[in-house]
């Protein structure tokens, strides 16, 4: 698992997927395909390049593609998420009034969060997403049709009841391009992980000079290369830590860091708990 490109296909007639995931943790990556996490309990960290954003119960986030994001435990409760992913296929024959159009492409093409403590009390966007599964469960006649309605109802009502915040991003297609340039770099971290890794080292398995490779991986992913590889051995620790008998300092050393200082202040920033206490939960 790492920032490299992820592929998930979706089914091409009709180009939508949903999943619900238990405390979602997952290392940066990207993607083509557009995608919107809705909390239904707990809460989590989502980071998209230089924006952290801590969601709670309800929150909506909306993810454009070619965006480097990743997930983070937050708070002692875990987290029950709902992923809903689709493609650009997904959008071309939804119907909306001309005049209305391009604020409601505005969510596709940025990344925006949804807070529930900013939504009308009247308004809930819940029963929505809810009326979303249940016609994507029921496969019943229309239900696509049904399925598009919703999410139009579910659209339109958070840009009449929410407060909306937006992050800048850089456009999709060139950075599309960008990121593929660069994906190289993150099947040399997979392999390499365990061990010293440079910046120069990481810029040579891409054919690039380290100055380019720095300012483009920034750039690109909206990380400095250095803390993209702090934080996939992080979650690298963390799968020691859970699924392994290592004990905290094996764990550290596996992952590739080579000071149990800084890996537990890593680990303590990261998850708001020792790597003993993590341990001892699994």
């Amino acid at each position: 698992m790492s920032a490299r490109h992820q592929e998930i296909r979706l089914n091409g007639s009709f180009p939508l997927r949903f999943t619900i995931v238990e405390d979602l943790k997952y290392p940066p990556h990207w993607h083509e395909h557009f995608e919107v996490i809705y909390i239904i309990d707990g809460s989590i960290k989502a980071v998209i390049g230089n924006n952290s954003y801590e969601m709670q119960k309800e929150d909506i986030l909306f993810i454009s593609p070619a965006c480097v994001h990743y997930f983070e435990a937050f708070g002692a409760k875990g987290s029950k998420v709902l992923v809903i992913r689709y493609s650009r296929l997904f959008l071309q024959n939804i119907w909306i009034d001309r005049k209305n159009e391009a604020k409601f492409f505005e969510l596709f093409e940025r990344n925006t969060v949804f807070h529930r403590a900013g939504t009308s009390a009247a308004y809930k966007p819940e029963k929505r997403i809810e009326n979303i599964i249940d016609e994507f469960k029921s496969k019943k006649g229309f239900y696509r049709e049904m399925v598009k309605a919703e999410m139009l109802l579910l659209l339109a009502g958070l840009h009449i009841n929410t407060a909306l915040i937006s992050v800048r991003r850089t456009e999709g297609e060139k950075n599309v391009a960008d990121l593929l340039r660069i994906n190289g770099v993150f099947e040399y971290i997979d392999k390499n992980y365990t061990g010293k890794i440079t910046l120069a080292e990481a810029a040579d398995s891409v054919n690039l000079s380290a100055y380019y490779f720095d300012r483009l991986f920034k750039k690109t992913t909206g990380l400095s290369f250095g803390k993209y590889l702090t934080s996939y051995r992080v979650v690298k620790s963390e799968w020691y830590l859970a699924n392994t008998a290592c004990n905290v300092t094996e764990a550290a050393f596996k992952a590739g860091f080579n000071s149990i200082q800084t890996f537990n202040r890593v680990f303590m920033k990261t998850h708001g708990c020792t790597p003993s206490q993590f341990k001892a939960k699994q």
